[in-house]
C-alpha cells in the first residue's frame, strides 16, 4: 500500500482529540478540490508511513505526509493550510518564526488539548459524504 499513497497528501491526527476531529472537519469544509486524505495516527496506514515514534505513546503531533516528505507540529500547519491555495498561501510567511519558536505554542496547545477541549472514547468514523477522504 506504501507505493500507492506515495504522491498522496495525507494529514494524520489523533483520532481521539475533540480538537484535532473538530480541525479536520475544518479542514474538510475548506478542502474543496480533495486535495487531503485523512488518517488517524492511531491508523495501519499511519503505522505504514510513519515512523514508529510518531505513531505510537503520546500522540502530541499533527503530521502532514505531502508526497514522501513529512512535516511536524507547526510546519504541518503551515503546509497544510499553504495546499489550500488563494489567499491561503500567505500562511507560508509564518516561516520567517523560526520552528523553535513556532513550537512552543504548537506543544503548549498540544499538551493541553485533552484538558482544555476534552477527548473521544474512539476514534472518528467518516460520515458518506467524506468516506472517500479517508484512508480507514
Amino acid at each position: 500500500m506504501k507505493n500507492q499513497l506515495i504522491n498522496e497528501q495525507i494529514v494524520f491526527f489523533d483520532g481521539i482529540c475533540v480538537f484535532c476531529n473538530k480541525s479536520i472537519n475544518l479542514l474538510e469544509d475548506l478542502d474543496k478540490n480533495d486535495k487531503f486524505k485523512f488518517a488517524t495516527l492511531q491508523s495501519e496506514t499511519a503505522k505504514e508511513l510513519l515512523p514508529e515514534s510518531l505513531t505510537v505513546g503520546d500522540l502530541k503531533s499533527l503530521v502532514f505526509y505531502k508526497r514522501g516528505n513529512i512535516f511536524l507540529k507547526s510546519s504541518a500547519v503551515i503546509e497544510i493550510v499553504a495546499q489550500l491555495g488563494g489567499f491561503w498561501k500567505i500562511v507560508k510567511i509564518a516561516y520567517i518564526i523560526p520552528s523553535i519558536i513556532r513550537n512552543v505554542f504548537y506543544d503548549l496547545i498540544a499538551k493541553n488539548r485533552y484538558n482544555w477541549f476534552g477527548k473521544n472514547d474512539a476514534c472518528r468514523l467518516p460520515n458518506a459524504n467524506n468516506k472517500h477522504k479517508y484512508l480507514e
